[in-house]
């Protein structure tokens, strides 16, 4: 998925760095997990959740976020099925170097358009 500064893949284990250094800024996480910056095994643990949602809930996901210009991680953007209801959530987690750029619109509206596209 692409958007004008955005590139959107699904992640893979080889993202587990950029997932860490996200994940342990408490910047990002002031709303998240208490404020608290997560361990490297709760990090693990994501990843192996991330990676196997893309064949449990076809079509919806989590996104790495990259920039198009330069390739640097950004973040991740996320479709997620909300159970037991029948909704779907979309949700964001961008670095703190990425915020008040107007990439959480972006991106968001890139993962409505296909949600409903798709």
């Amino acid at each position: 998925m692409r958007t004008p500064r955005l590139t959107m893949r699904e992640f893979t284990a080889s993202d587990f760095d950029d997932l860490l250094r996200l994940d342990s800024d408490p910047r990002v996480l002031k709303y998240i997990n208490g404020g608290k910056s997560m361990s490297r095994t709760e990090v693990e643990a994501t990843v192996r959740r991330v990676t196997g949602y893309y064949a449990l809930y076809p079509g919806l996901g989590v996104w790495r976020a990259s920039r198009r210009d330069n390739g640097d991680f950004v973040g991740w953007y996320c479709l997620k099925y909300c159970p037991p209801t029948a909704d779907v959530e979309v949700g964001y987690r961008l670095l703190f170097d990425a915020w008040g750029k107007g990439l959480a619109t972006e991106g968001a509206r890139a993962l409505v358009a296909y949600g409903f596209g798709q």
